[in-house]
């Protein structure tokens, strides 16, 4: 992450520091919403051996309550539609920790 900040946030790059680790950062949340802004979508059995089989029951469930109107399924990929694209965070909110 980045300072809030704008003045903090020039001060760290003009002085070359990186982000700032966001210890209460859920990795496993992060890249199944990441992945949902894809065209290419989130493929659950990637997501699975990534992140293990309990992660990726708790991210289909939270897809699962997202209205169909969002989203769409291809097999084991799942991408946002059209409006699901304008509406993402109604996709989203379900999958935070």
């Amino acid at each position: 992450r980045q300072p809030a900040s704008l003045p903090d946030y020039v001060e760290r790059v003009e002085g070359g520091a990186g982000r700032i680790a966001d210890e209460g950062a859920d990795r496993a949340s992060d890249t199944a919403i990441l992945a949902l802004r894809l065209d290419s979508g989130l493929d659950l059995g990637r997501y699975a051996a990534r992140f293990g089989t309990e992660a990726a029951a708790r991210v289909s469930r939270g897809l699962d309550s997202a209205p169909a109107a969002l989203i769409e399924r291809a097999g084991a990929v799942v991408r946002l539609t059209p409006r699901g694209r304008l509406l993402a965070n109604e996709v989203f909110l379900p999958l935070l920790p």
